[in-house]
Formats: C-alpha cells, structure tokens, sequence
C-alpha cells in the first residue's frame, strides 16, 4: 500500500511541474540545479560558500549518467521531484514505529497532498532532501533498543547527509544530541559512536570549504545577529558591521523579534503575502484541522507519556533554537528555518490524536473534512500562485534568472528547457488538478476501507 501510494504521488508531482514556466519564487532554484553543478563540470571545485554541495553533485550524477545537459532543467527537475519526496519513507517508518499501521498510512497520504510539502518537493532545493536524512537519522536513533553500534553509525551517517544537504539539519542533529544525553546519559559510548560517525563524515567538507575560503563557516551563521534584514544590504555588510549594528540595538528590540517570530510561527497573526503565507506558520502549513489535531495529539502525549514524547521533545528543542537563531522578524519561521521534519511528524500526531477518537463516524468525517480542506487548498492555490505569477511576476522572475546568469559565462536562456514546454496545450494545469482529484479520491476510499479491516482481509489472502 505504502508503495502505490509514493508511486501515485510522484506522478502527481512530477505531472505538476509542467505547471510552471520556471519555478516563481526567489531565485536559489538557478544556482541550486544550473549555476553551482556546473561549476563543478567545468572543473572549478571551489564550493559554494554556505551551501553544502550534496545537492548539486546529485543533479550533476544524474545528468552525467542520463548523458543529458545541465541547460535540461526538465530532467533537472523529476531528479529533484524524486529526491525532495523520498522523506515520505522514513515518515512511515516513524508512524508504524510509534503509533498504528493506520496512522502510518493516512499520515503519508496527507503529507502527499498537503500543500506546504508538495511545493516542497517540486521546489528545486534541498530542504525536503535534509529532513527525509533527519527522519532517517532519528528513526535509527529510537528504534535503537538493542543498542546495535551499526544502527548508531548509521545515524550518525544520515545526520552528516542531513548537513550536507542543507545546514539547517543542524537544528535536528543537536537536539538529538541533548534529548540522547538527557535520556541514556552523557557519557555513553553509543552516544559518542553517533557523534563521532557524524563528525567523520562531514569533516571532508569543512577541510574542503577551509582550502577554499579560509573559514568552515558560511554567512548563515552571523544570522543570530542580524537585527534589520535587508538581503542586498546584508551580503555586502562585514563581520564588524553586523556585529556593531547588535551590540548597538537595545535588548528589549532583540527579545521582542524572537517573540514577534514565535507568534509569527504559532499563529497567523502576522501572514502577510497573499500567496506565499502557507509556506510560514504552523496553521497554514499544517492546514488548521491538522494544527488542532495535532496540538491535542500533543497534550495526549504528554499526558499519557506515550512513546511519541520523545520525538516531541526533539522538535521542540528544534523549534525553540530556530526561533533564537533568526535575529530579524519573519512572518513565520517553518519554510524559511527548514522546519520540515518538525512539520512531518506533527501531522503523524495530528492523526494519532484523530483515530484515538472512540465514535466511528465522527472519525470518518474528521478523515472526509481534513483531505476535503487539504484538496481545496491544493487545487486553489496552484490557480492563485498562477495568476499572481501572469499578472507581473513572471518579468520579476526572469529579472532574477537575469541577475544570477550572468555569472555563468556564455549562458544561452533559449536553451533552458524546462517540462512546461513539453505541452502545447493551455489544459495542462486541469489535466494535473484532474489527476490530483483522482489521487484524493483513491486516497479517501483506502481510508475508509482501513476502519473495515482491509489491512487485515489482504494479509489473510
């Protein structure tokens, strides 16, 4: 079922990207799939300061294989497609682990159609990427019982992957780190085997990044300090400037901002862009039956000190270090703070808490009105990204392809291909919503048959 269900929505997915000219938002997809891969093609080794180069060494691999060229932004993006929704793997795994079978399976269905990771897998960057590394990380961490020393390296190895494909993994691997310590102890050796297959792992990188540039560090890391952000203005400022504007701002201002995020994050108070608020804060995100769901699931758990309490802890440390770290307001901190895994398994308690539920029917429509609300703003949103990008965007957008590709010397944009110039026809997008409905509809129906036993009828046969 688990694998119908990944196939089913990988179509989907990659069915989707011939919605879209080039991708609308921002322009970290240009240097992600074109700018940095081929760097590396053309022989200059030196990376990317600030981002890891996991992710554009796996889109050079598949191009090399595939014999295709980097200027085939369509290939580029089913290889991103396939990479940014792998998570949906060790999400089952988690769900099983810790709840029910049908938690598992209703919990991948959502993430499949939910709006926030959807986009996030389409997207080309690597944030889905990391945390499917930080869920795997985190599964071979709790399903430890024996204390095998493979499964400690073995998460440890992820963690590094985690890292390696986008930095923010950071926020996993150390609350790891203190939730382990705090529950089998400081200074046992698993501990130390975790830790130390991290350590390894990543250490090439750092020594790489240290010949190239003279520091392990990456800019991200003066973000703590960053009091007003203004993106041009910031990647010209020097370490003294950055610094001198915070020791200069009062303490009331920096304790305010983290306060003004976490409402940012928590709330919709502060939701400012008519398009791109689902990619903020936990009730657009989530979709607000889900982030009710899952805020009792999480006071369930806690009460009942059931087994989901310490992958709990762990994203409540997450979220309390992206909070601190991010020094300028935001209108909410998950896409931006790579706060994907913490988004994951929340809607895994969100859906632990729905089939807690005694009353059959008030659980079958609690089913019938989360999909219905997540397939509206599914269907919705696509239509509404649309219309912003046609009504003025798309010049911005080609402005930003503009202002990054002239650092690739002899760039030639006749020849970006991406999947929409596949289709000739204007009902590509219906055709996409048309097999989104279809998925929805297969997905409800597996739903309800899940109350009838169907899991136990095809184990028998």
């Amino acid at each position: 079922i688990f694998l119908g269900i990944f196939l089913i929505q990988l179509t989907v997915k990659v069915v989707s990207q011939i919605g879209w000219e080039y991708p609308i938002q921002g322009g970290d997809w240009f240097a992600h799939t074109f700018e940095v891969p081929l760097r590396f093609a053309n022989g200059d080794w030196t990376p990317h300061q600030g981002r890891p180069p996991f992710f554009n060494l796996l889109i050079l691999f598949y191009h090399s294989i595939l014999g295709t060229t980097l200027y085939d932004l369509w290939v580029s993006q089913i290889i991103i497609t396939i990479a940014n929704s792998v998570f949906l793997m060790p999400a089952f795994l988690i769900a099983r682990k810790f709840f029910r079978n049908k938690v598992a399976i209703a919990s991948v269905i959502f993430m499949s159609v939910n709006t926030f990771l959807f986009y996030q897998s389409i997207y080309p960057w690597p944030k889905n990427l990391s945390a499917y590394f930080c869920l795997m990380m985190i599964y071979f961490l709790l399903i430890n019982e024996r204390n095998l020393t493979f499964f400690w390296a073995l998460a440890g190895f992820f963690a590094a992957l985690g890292y390696l494909a986008h930095p923010m993994a950071l926020f996993y691997i150390v609350p790891c780190i203190i939730v382990l310590a705090f529950q089998r102890g400081l200074f046992k050796p698993d501990l130390y085997v975790y830790v130390i297959c991290l350590v390894v792992f990543v250490l090439p990188y750092f020594f790489w990044m240290y010949v190239h540039h003279g520091i392990i560090t990456s800019f991200e890391s003066y973000y703590p300090f960053v009091v007003e952000y203004d993106y041009k203005e910031l990647y010209q400022m020097t370490h003294n400037e950055i610094m001198k504007r915070f020791w200069e701002a009062p303490l009331w201002k920096i304790i305010y901002i983290r306060i003004y995020n976490f409402v940012s994050t928590i709330t919709e108070l502060f939701a400012k862009h008519p398009v791109w608020y689902f990619m903020d804060n936990l009730p657009s995100v989530l979709t607000f039956p889900v982030f009710i769901l899952s805020f009792i699931g999480v006071t369930m758990n806690y009460r009942k000190k059931a087994s989901g309490v310490i992958l709990l802890n762990i994203i409540s440390l997450s979220f309390i270090f992206i909070v601190l770290f991010f020094g300028w307001r935001l209108p909410g901190i998950i896409g931006t703070g790579g706060q994907h895994p913490s988004v994951m398994i929340l809607i895994i308690i969100a859906f632990y808490a729905l089939f807690e539920i005694k009353d059959s029917l008030i659980r079958r429509i609690g089913v019938v009105g989360i999909f219905s609300y997540a397939l509206l703003q599914l269907v919705a949103r696509p239509y509404y990204i649309i219309k912003w990008f046609n009504e003025g965007e798309r010049h911005g957008v080609i402005n930003t392809i503009g202002r990054t590709w002239h650092y690739v010397e002899g760039f030639d944009f006749s020849k970006f291909i991406s999947a929409h110039y596949f289709l000739n026809t204007k009902f590509e997008i219906l055709f996409s919503l048309f097999v989104v409905v279809l998925f929805m509809s297969i997905n409800i129906i597996m739903i309800f048959w899940s109350d009838r036993n169907v899991f136990s009828k095809i184990y028998k046969l």
